[in-house]
């Protein structure tokens, strides 16, 4: 089969480009060259419909190949070549993850319910998407059921769930684990428990780089584990490496802690970063580290990351945007100013009220502002909108379930949206 410019080797670029460069000092321009490879594009290469009985010197066509050299002004073409025609501005981008319709049910000894309803979730690559709400709202379901970390007891089913171009639905369980180890990887909440308390934490840290991120020769195969464990630890901000990779996990503190599953986490060079809120009970100044490392890895390596947790003021400073969970249902999604400008949940208008504004006085002992109340448990969920016992909106049409709305790019479901003004 023949192939694109596009999709040639560097050798046969290389053929292309001495060939144009050869007839670029006969006739000032690159024509037909005798080392070119062959192509099947329109009025190009012998397999072109119009070789036969065509004039040669339009055999290598000057728009489609874009090789127009003028003399004195030849240059290499690069080896990627032009965008093949399958990828033309007109194909859409696809995304890195694509979940749809995703559904958590789990056994109780009262019966069966639904701790994640219908939730939808897309993750474009090279995007930071904060995934908020309060505690019991299902955000941590979510991200178990994308990695597989699933208890027995769990019915996970989705109308699609996409990593990439693989269909995650379609693999077997072996297969699944394959690509998830390879492409996804998790900070969980609680990093002193994910760590093995009779195991050297650097023993632990050498066990979860893959063979098959080992660049170099062969001979230095057998310390390159160790060096680069030493050179994930620098970079996650550990720099008494020697004490750490001795130490056992009751000896770190929780930010150390967190670090070093930060660097397990990146050993395999994700290409999705789960953080099941990474900062939860650590101090403000170690909160910080770990977000902008968590975005240092972003901006260096593209890494898409979720970030997970219910204080709203960390996720608005990082993420770039912001979906919002309730009861295990998405009830707003959109980009990160325009959830803060104009809000059209109520849900979300009441998680803004409730972070400080330290810009402005604030009087003494002042109440934060909450909704009133609590997330219903799961056996005695609200009929309709699950927020409307608590919303400060609701009327006799939230007895109905909300279908989910978009308004150029910003998603939310609720029959009473607020700021709707701003739309107009």
């Amino acid at each position: 089969m023949e192939l694109h410019f596009a999709e040639r080797t560097d050798r046969d670029c290389d053929r292309n480009y001495l060939g144009a460069v050869c007839c670029c000092f006969r006739h000032h321009r690159a024509w037909l060259s005798g080392a070119g490879g062959t192509s099947t594009e329109h009025r190009m290469g012998r397999n072109s419909w119009r070789f036969r009985g065509a004039d040669l010197s339009r055999a290598l066509d000057r728009n489609t190949a874009r090789i127009v050299h003028y003399v004195y002004r030849y240059r290499h073409q690069p080896c990627r070549g032009w965008r093949t025609p399958s990828s033309q501005c007109g194909d859409r981008i696809m995304p890195l993850l694509d979940i749809r319709h995703l559904t958590i049910e789990i056994e109780t000894p009262q019966g069966l319910v639904k701790a994640v309803d219908r939730m939808s979730l897309t993750l474009n690559e090279g995007e930071i998407r904060g995934l908020v709400g309060e505690s019991g709202s299902g955000k941590s379901l979510v991200a178990k059921a994308i990695v597989g970390v699933c208890k027995d007891n769990w019915r996970v089913t989705a109308d699609r769930m996409r990593l990439g171009n693989i269909d995650l639905l379609q693999l077997t369980p072996s297969e699944r684990r394959r690509v998830i180890a390879r492409d996804i990887a998790m900070i969980f909440q609680e990093p002193s428990t994910c760590l093995d308390p009779s195991e050297e934490v650097g023993k632990q840290l050498i066990e979860s780089i893959p063979s098959r991120t080992f660049e170099g020769k062969w001979w230095e195969r057998f310390k390159w584990r160790k060096k680069r464990a030493i050179a994930l630890l620098h970079k996650v901000g550990i720099k008494d490496h020697q004490r750490l990779m001795k130490s056992y996990p009751y000896e770190l503190t929780d930010g150390e802690c967190q670090k070093v599953m930060i660097a397990m986490a990146i050993a395999t060079a994700p290409k999705l970063l789960i953080a099941d809120e990474p900062t939860n009970d650590l101090d403000p100044i170690t909160q910080n580290q770990i977000l902008r490392l968590l975005s240092r890895m972003n901006q260096l390596n593209n890494t898409t990351i979720l970030l997970i947790g219910h204080d709203l003021t960390n996720i608005t400073q990082w993420a770039n945007r912001i979906t919002v969970m309730y009861c295990g249902q998405s009830v707003e999604s959109a980009d990160t100013d325009r959830i803060l400008e104009a809000p059209k949940h109520p849900y979300t208008a009441a998680l803004l009220k409730a972070m400080p504004d330290f810009s402005h006085w604030i009087p003494h002992k002042q109440k934060l502002q909450s909704l009133p109340g609590s997330i219903p448990p799961l056996q005695h969920l609200p009929i309709g909108c699950r927020l409307g016992p608590r919303c400060p909106y609701a009327q006799r049409q939230c007895v109905e379930i909300p279908y989910a709305r978009r308004i150029k790019n910003h998603k939310f479901s609720c029959h009473f949206p607020l700021n709707t003004e701003k739309d107009s």
